[in-house]
């Protein structure tokens, strides 16, 4: 219960200094309602900063959360440079191998692989390295490339495994392969078998987290166990405009107008975003709206991390408890834009802070580190 009325210190403090708790209008120099709001809101954005440790600077980004590894990348030149935190031993490895070339970088990643794809010609590449290593590649495949604009077959890792979706021409099917990086490329079965429709629409890109993957065509999202081969829509009525997370349990996807969940043991659709709006929150009447779902989101055990309009928030999708993780400055020279947050198996969680002091969002920042331990539990 402290930590909760601690937030409340500032705006006691200069409510008692004028004599009462509640602002008299007739009281000369007393502090509004929302100055006192607003004394609040700095105070807590304060006291969260506290948690909030620089982890490098404005020239890295795109960070990704595998596990307790966080891949990043920066770009010295128009070609970009693979990084790998290791926050079990606190250690960093900086790859020495290529991702590509310009616009045309990738990489996919699990806690022992890093696979990427280049295309020459009539082939695409698909590289493998061990993840613990800087540059040591443990083998390579050729596959036949796409006959139509796309640069690569879409694929996916886990664990020690790499997943390719490829389309057979004349109607063949869409095949789902799987590669063991030293062994051949097995062709498992087609997604139409997988989700019993004859054609599948456009297939636009998927992910595989040990036996379970998630793929999205024609604008739908598929839940599927490759075990069984046996794909299940979501249930999803508009189509995937941003990220979209899975566990056994759920799937939460960000679509226009919102934030979705798809629930499976029940198989029944959810709009989080409205669920955080209807919550009992709020940081005060001058804020009550700063904690609403904005943009991004990482899942972390029973809680949702998530862009707000003020910072960075996070919902327990068991309680329905809002609380806030991170709080953007209201005033001030530098104004600061909270993106892009992502998360560790043990509640580290790493965040881009854009940065700007002409009062537009920010280019760049640097990416902090925060103990979600020390906020949420």
């Amino acid at each position: 219960m402290s930590r909760s009325l601690r937030g409340f210190a500032a705006a006691l403090l200069l409510a008692t200094s004028c004599g009462g708790a509640v602002p008299d209008q007739d009281c000369v120099g007393c502090p509004s309602q929302t100055d006192l709001e607003m004394a609040q809101y700095d105070e807590l954005a304060a006291r969260l900063d506290t948690n909030r440790k620089e982890f490098v600077s404005h020239r890295y980004s795109y960070q990704h959360a595998i596990g307790q590894q966080l891949f990043f990348l920066d770009f010295p030149g128009f070609d970009p440079r693979l990084h790998r935190f290791d926050a079990v031993t606190e250690t960093r490895l900086d790859y020495a191998f290529s991702i590509g070339s310009g616009d045309q970088f990738n990489y996919r990643a699990s806690d022992t692989l890093v696979v990427t794809a280049q295309r020459d010609g009539d082939k695409v590449t698909y590289s493998a390295y061990d993840a613990s290593r800087s540059s040591s590649l443990i083998a390579a495949v050729d596959l036949p490339a796409p006959g139509d604009e796309q640069r690569w077959w879409a694929y996916a890792v886990t664990g020690g495994s790499v997943y390719v979706v490829t389309m057979e021409p004349d109607g063949g099917g869409t095949w789902l392969n799987r590669w063991t990086p030293g062994g051949a490329v097995e062709k498992l079965f087609t997604l139409e078998q997988a989700t019993g429709q004859p054609t599948l629409g456009l297939f636009l890109d998927f992910d595989v987290d040990g036996d379970l993957m998630l793929f999205i065509e024609g604008g739908r999202l598929w839940r599927m166990p490759i075990s069984t081969g046996r794909a299940t829509w979501t249930r999803n009525a508009t189509e995937i405009s941003g990220s979209v997370g899975f566990e056994e349990d759920r799937v939460i996807w960000e679509a226009p107008g919102g934030l979705y969940s798809y629930v499976v043991e029940t198989h029944s659709l959810t709009k989080i975003s409205e669920d955080i709006q209807r919550s009992t929150y709020q940081l005060n009447a001058t804020y009550s709206r700063v904690h609403l779902y904005v943009n991004d989101f990482w899942r972390w055990g029973d809680w949702l991390v998530y862009g707000g309009s003020g910072g960075i928030f996070a919902y327990n999708l068991k309680t329905g408890t809002v609380a806030p993780v991170l709080l953007e400055p209201h005033d001030g020279p530098l104004r600061i834009v909270y993106r892009y947050p992502v998360v560790l198996t043990d509640g580290t969680m790493f965040v881009t802070g854009l940065e700007s002091t002409s009062g537009s969002v920010g280019a760049d920042g640097p990416i902090w580190r925060v103990d979600l331990r020390e906020v949420l539990e």
